[in-house]
């Protein structure tokens, strides 16, 4: 079962939200993470982002940033974080997506 790869821009890709929010990590962390280490995250691809309204306009609120990572940069980010039981818990989690969809999409092949 997949829960937390989405596919952007035709690729497998996990948003940072979705890591810090696995991994107890503050989503402003995890962002400022990747855009400290920018150039990093470059060499594996370009880094695909949106950009999201907050769900209550009414509220007021600025637009965030919602970067998605690839396979080798979100194990790239992965590897940047304190390896904490649960951070060790969710990048097993998350291999084993990318893999089961790795395998899926070679089974379709065939």
């Amino acid at each position: 079962m997949i829960k937390f790869i989405v596919e952007y821009d035709g690729t497998p890709s996990v948003s940072h939200t979705i890591i810090a929010q696995n991994t107890d990590n503050e989503v402003s962390s995890v962002k400022r993470l990747i855009d400290n280490h920018l150039s990093d995250f470059e060499e594996f691809g370009v880094l695909g982002f949106e950009i999201v309204k907050p769900l209550n306009t009414e509220l007021g609120g600025r637009p965030s940033k919602i970067c998605y990572l690839n396979e080798p940069q979100a194990t790239l980010l992965l590897t940047y974080l304190q390896n904490t039981p649960i951070v060790r818990e969710f990048k097993k989690a998350l291999i084993k997506e990318f893999y089961q969809i790795k395998k899926d999409f070679a089974i379709r092949k065939e």
